[in-house]
């Protein structure tokens, strides 16, 4: 049965993934006037596909999230979001005076750190140029079951989705961020995304930049432990259930997961496969940098 006293969100962080939206999310969550729930991605909008991590389906669960909240801005974050093209009109059907906040990526650069980040969660064995090849020739990739995550060519096509999102909200309710101005001038775009939701601007700590940074972690087998299907979590979590809240848990697993990685070890990629990728993806660019831009240009 659904709360009576029910209190939605009013903006959502759509992703893309491995774009910096960790750090954007702690960043807002620094502002007294904005709430972020604990659960950083929820990802109840894309509870219909399937995931290699926690999901909230309940729609009583997700609400609660935001229950006795009373800051102006109440929000969440889950990159998935501008992935799957039914997510905007799932979004729209139950928040449809939602505002929207997409924080993009040089989409080669993020192929890159998301087939790292698959890599070390022990969950991708293929190099990124076979996963390309077997993607251009037409393969749609996953890995039991879960194909979120593992097509990084796909993944990298975010113009359709954000075309959706301008469409079903209004362009001035979507707000395009670039992942290049929140590496150099963090600040500045805090100040901007602030106006978008119409709250005051906070000073916020730098220490925090990069957060969920790419790395490799300090021991395998406890990294793979925290896999949501590895046996041993889920034999862990299950009396967990009884009294720890999702986002409790979410959390936890946050803390561990972090203090396990090592920063800085960087994957690279060839000249070849770099410059494949650049063209594969060139159209697509160029329609996100005009979208920015149009952004930009309304801020003014």
């Amino acid at each position: 049965m659904t709360t009576t006293t029910e209190i939605k969100p009013n903006f959502i962080i759509v992703g893309a993934a491995k774009s910096g939206t960790t750090s954007l999310y702690s960043y807002l969550k620094a502002n007294p006037d904005i709430f972020l729930p604990d659960f950083k991605e929820p990802h109840y909008f894309a509870k219909n596909h399937a995931f290699n991590f926690d999901v909230l389906s309940d729609r009583d669960a997700y609400y609660r999230l935001f229950e006795g909240q009373q800051e102006p801005a109440l929000g969440e974050a889950s990159t998935a979001y501008l992935y799957f093209p039914d997510i905007p009109d799932n979004i729209h059907a139950e928040l449809p005076n939602c505002k929207i906040i997409a924080l993009v990526r040089n989409p080669t650069e993020r192929a890159l750190s998301l087939w790292g980040h698959q890599i070390r969660e022990g969950l991708e064995e293929d190099s990124l140029e076979q996963a390309i090849k077997q993607e251009l020739a037409g393969t749609t990739r996953s890995v039991s079951g879960v194909e979120y995550g593992f097509n990084y060519c796909r993944q990298g096509l975010i113009a359709d989705n954000i075309d959706s999102y301008i469409s079903s909200f209004g362009k001035n309710n979507v707000y395009i961020a670039d992942y290049q101005q929140l590496r150099t001038d963090p600040q500045e775009l805090i100040n901007q995304i602030c106006d978008f939701l119409d709250v005051p601007p906070h000073r916020i700590s730098e220490k925090n930049n990069r957060l969920n940074a790419s790395g490799n972690p300090k021991f395998g087998w406890f990294h793979k432990m925290l896999n949501s299907k590895h046996p041993v979590r889920q034999a862990l979590v299950l009396p967990l259930k009884l009294f720890m809240p999702a986002q409790l848990r979410h959390k936890l697993w946050s803390k561990l997961r972090n203090w396990n990685i090592l920063q800085g070890r960087r994957h690279q990629i060839d000249l070849s496969t770099k410059n494949l990728l650049d063209q594969y993806f060139a159209s697509d660019v160029e329609r996100v940098a005009t979208r920015i831009q149009e952004c930009r240009q309304r801020s003014l």
